[in-house]
């Protein structure tokens, strides 16, 4: 049996015993351990050009198939990283690593490695003060502009982007155009946040409206599973590769690096 037949064996949800009165077996513990080992492997062959520029910060994998409930837990991280660290890429071992259902999107440049299933994308180190652009997300909630849900942040176009319901507001006898424009969400204010660019590195400044200690709707950062209210509206909170953003607690977005 293949590599591919094996996968569906062990996830397709679709499939059924052959008499219904009899309950599907439960997927063999080493075929599971099969289906690791090869994407390991197959990972590691596609990263091998890069060996001797061990500069990387992260990885993420996109994952298209049932597959990725098994492979979306800490003990496959754990191999992935000590993988990473017997080929010599430390830094990949040390850094972020992501995993994310379906296909990349457009606008993030990922590599296929495993037949139009597995994907990978990486972050690496850059100079102090060179900008990396970067793409904000909508991963959950309501709220779009014409359909948009991918948001490009281009560090030579602009060093600062703002975010709120519509395109243009005016509050207090200031005019604000909108550059990441939400419709159809009243959770968002018309000026919720911006996101700014000092010294390569990306921050995110609540506005009053977008900030619950100033009367606003909440803002939040969630970074490896851990949500912080954002609550100064003086304050410049760093943004990091996979980082989430709820708005409101209707809106969620994803922050990534290209």
């Amino acid at each position: 049996m293949s590599f591919w037949e094996k996968v569906k064996d062990l996830f397709d949800p679709m499939r059924q015993s052959a008499e219904a009165d009899t309950p599907a077996p439960e997927p063999a513990p080493d075929s599971i351990e099969d289906v690791k080992d090869t994407v390991i492997e197959k990972l590691l062959g596609s990263l091998r050009p890069f060996r001797g520029k061990d500069d990387f910060m992260g990885i993420t994998l996109w994952i298209n198939d049932a597959s990725f409930a098994a492979l979306n837990d800490d003990e496959f991280i754990s191999r992935l990283r000590v993988a990473f660290d017997d080929a010599s890429f430390r830094s990949l071992g040390k850094g972020k690593i992501l995993l994310r259902q379906g296909r990349p999107e457009e606008g993030i440049a990922a590599t296929e490695f495993l037949k139009d299933t597995y994907w990978f994308s990486y972050v690496t180190k850059t100079p102090s003060g060179v900008a990396r652009p970067a793409v904000l997300t909508i991963r959950d909630g309501e709220g779009t502009f014409e359909g948009q849900a991918v948001f490009d942040l281009d560090p030579s176009l602009k060093t600062s982007w703002k975010l709120g319901r519509g395109r243009t507001t005016r509050k207090g006898g200031v005019f604000r155009m909108n550059d990441i424009i939400v419709e159809g969400n009243d959770y968002v204010s018309s000026a919720h946040l911006d996101i700014l660019l000092r010294d390569g590195l990306y921050y995110v400044k609540v506005m009053p409206s977008g900030c619950r200690s100033t009367g606003g709707s909440p803002t939040k950062l969630i970074r490896g599973g851990k949500e912080s209210e954002l609550t100064d509206i003086n304050a410049f909170y760093p943004l990091e590769d996979g980082d989430y953003l709820d708005l409101g607690k209707s809106l969620l977005f994803e922050f990534n690096l290209k």
